[in-house]
């Protein structure tokens, strides 16, 4: 085969349809070399797509292009090359000539060290680019790679920043990267309907992107994946935790760790502690470079925490777990926070308010109260944790309760008490049925009003 490729159109005239509106996706073309047998020409003239002379408004995406003499070969106007892998061409992208543009984005290319010849280029090293006769089309957000060769791998252009500064590829990505000593690239493909797996043992490879990759590798069907087969060692060993203490009993929301300490055999890169026996993963932020020095619980009672250890690799240990008993009701005493005072002016809205209140010691809210001028209807008091300055989540309320005819602080008990650590803010909210007229002053205060009224309750 000479000037053809694995798929191939042509049209004669720009106006008319032909194919226009097609997609040719999903397609796993190999080995694509053609040859010049028969011929006055040198040149192995092969493509695995060719949208030859007036062909136009045709999409190619998400195929694999690869161990071939050319990858796509654009005539026409208006077509779509997207998300395509070009793996191991002489050329992956030729063009010359055209009706209008073209649109190459977000395709992977990658060169190896395979040389050939294939229409103007005599035996050489690969590229990715060929534009001939002021041919010029948009390109976008694609991704080279290059560890063998890193110049005049684009065709008029020395250089990707050249490439980058003719106007192409604003937002694309350069790799070029040498290759470490018995370092290979690999192309995986699934030339099936099914999801297929393959094994890769106890070798440590990495994408194009440097991201580890080890133990198995998944594919979707008509998918494909280069990697790079690295001197790494496959790391399976879990760490160890070696030590974990706490104390047996506290009078703290804040219960110190006396000690906490694991190792492994390569390193240990994070530690945490949970109150669920669930093993976290090896993203979850919580995550902590050294060991923590303290825990703090969200409420009193009897305890159960756990201790984990993570390394580089992702590998998390098994949980030592330890309990510790909190006792609060010796350090607590009755009392009241926030302001005592009963303002003149009165705001009769019927938006749910809240407004913050800071605790200097460990403290337990059994309820709150709000000065008004009596009234009729129902009211509900909560509280919520602190977020950002606004408040968060819901982490005590009230049951409905009769609003007093006559003026005067009304408390209203929490339907459980709300523990607080030192040094914590939450939100004391309200709302009314008929708002019977609240009691405030003017001020730089800090106060929270939300959009809803009685209706909604206290989410």
């Amino acid at each position: 085969m000479n000037d053809g490729a694995a798929i191939y159109s042509y049209l004669g005239n720009y106006n008319e349809p032909g194919i226009a509106g097609s997609e040719i996706k999903e397609n796993i073309i190999l080995n694509v070399f053609g040859n010049s047998d028969g011929t006055t020409s040198p040149f192995h003239l092969a493509f695995g797509v060719y949208l030859d002379h007036k062909t136009h408004d045709v999409t190619i995406k998400d195929n694999l292009i690869a161990k071939s003499s050319g990858g796509v070969y654009i005539y026409g106007g208006r077509n779509i090359i997207s998300n395509n892998t070009f793996f191991d061409c002489l050329l992956d992208v030729y063009s010359s000539g055209q009706e209008q543009p073209s649109t190459f984005t977000s395709n992977i290319m990658f060169k190896t060290q395979r040389e050939g010849r294939l229409v103007y280029l005599r035996n050489t090293h690969q590229r990715f680019v060929d534009f001939r006769n002021g041919v010029r089309h948009n390109f976008d957000y694609n991704t080279y790679v290059a560890p063998y060769i890193k110049t005049n791998v684009f065709v008029q252009y020395s250089s990707f920043a050249q490439w980058q500064a003719s106007g192409h590829d604003a937002h694309g990505t350069f790799y070029g990267a040498d290759m470490k000593t018995n370092e290979v690239e690999q192309l995986f493909y699934n030339d099936t309907k099914q999801n297929k797996t393959f094994n890769l043992g106890g070798q440590v490879y990495k994408d194009i992107y440097g991201n580890q990759v080890s133990g198995s590798l998944t594919l979707s069907p008509f998918t494909s994946r280069i990697l790079i087969q690295t001197n790494f060692v496959s790391d399976n060993t879990r760490p160890v935790v070696t030590s974990f203490v706490i104390p047996a009993t506290a009078q703290s929301l804040t219960v110190p760790v006396t000690s906490f300490s694991a190792s492994d055999n390569i390193g240990v890169t994070g530690y945490m502690i949970t109150e669920s026996s669930a093993v976290p993963g090896a993203t979850n932020p919580g995550w902590m470079e050294n060991a923590p020095a303290s825990y703090t619980f969200s409420s009193g009672g009897l305890k159960t925490v756990y201790a984990w250890a993570k390394d580089g690799s992702g590998n998390i240990s098994s949980p030592v777990s330890r309990i510790v008993d909190i006792n609060l009701s010796n350090n607590t005493q009755p009392g009241t926070a926030g302001n005592t005072q009963a303002y003149n002016q009165t705001s009769i809205k019927g938006n749910r308010r809240a407004i913050p209140a800071y605790f200097s010691n460990d403290a337990e809210i059994t309820s709150i109260s709000v000065y008004h001028n009596g009234g009729t209807g129902n009211m509900l008091v909560a509280v919520y944790t602190d977020n950002n300055g606004n408040p968060g989540s819901m982490i005590g309320v009230s049951s409905q309760t009769r609003v007093n005819s006559s003026a005067g602080w009304q408390t209203v008990n929490l339907n459980s008490n709300v523990a607080v650590a030192t040094g914590k803010k939450v939100w004391l909210a309200w709302v009314f049925e008929n708002n019977p007229g609240v009691r405030y002053a003017e001020g730089d205060g800090i106060r929270a009003q939300s959009s809803q009224t009685w209706n909604s309750g206290m989410p």
